[in-house]
This record gives structure tokens, C-alpha cells and sequence, in this order.
């Protein structure tokens, strides 16, 4: 997800997150634009050794928890921005992070 994010918007949200997320989100910050799709396929060839299983639930898992742990303003910020890179998909619709 950092590789979508631009470097401001990844180092707010990094000094919400605890460091063993906010790190990774900083780390992979470049601005990369690509569409959902290939977004679970970057997810699934990243973590092909992992096996992690469904990448979309994967995603929905971090931003998930991403959701949780940042106040409700920049909750709203990231549902935004998601909506607006057609990635409303990655939202979970229950669980940590669910709009309620």
C-alpha cells in the first residue's frame, strides 16, 4: 500500500500505526499508481512464499487494521482516498476497520 501513497500521506498515517506496520508503509512509499488487480497481483507474487492464501483477504486484513488504529478523521481520509483509486474493495465490510 506504501507504493501507492505519497511520502506525506505515508508518514502521517506512520505516526499512527505501531512501528511494526507504519515502518513498512514509509519503506514502500513511491507513488506507484496501478489498479486494484494488479495490486492483489503484486500482493500475491510478494508473498508467494508466505503463503498467505487469498491476497483480497490479505488486504482487507491491513487496511482492516490500519482503519483501527488511526482516529476517525483519517479514517475517513483513507475510505476517501481508496474510493477515489477505485480500491473500495480493499474496505472491509466487517470486522476491524468495517464502517459502522
Amino acid at each position: 500500500m506504501g507504493e501507492r501513497l505519497d511520502e506525506d500521506r505515508s508518514q502521517h498515517l506512520d505516526g499512527q500505526l505501531p512501528d511494526e506496520i507504519g515502518d513498512h508503509l514509509v519503506e514502500g512509499s513511491a507513488e506507484r499508481r496501478f489498479d486494484y488487480d494488479e495490486f492483489l497481483e503484486r500482493i500475491e507474487e510478494q508473498t508467494d512464499r508466505a503463503a498467505v492464501g487469498d491476497p483480497e483477504r490479505l488486504v482487507e486484513g491491513v487496511i482492516g487494521t490500519l482503519l483501527e488504529h488511526v482516529d476517525d478523521e483519517n479514517g475517513e481520509r483513507l475510505r476517501e482516498r481508496l474510493a477515489e483509486l477505485d480500491f473500495e474493495e480493499a474496505i472491509p465490510e466487517s470486522g476491524p476497520g468495517a464502517r459502522s
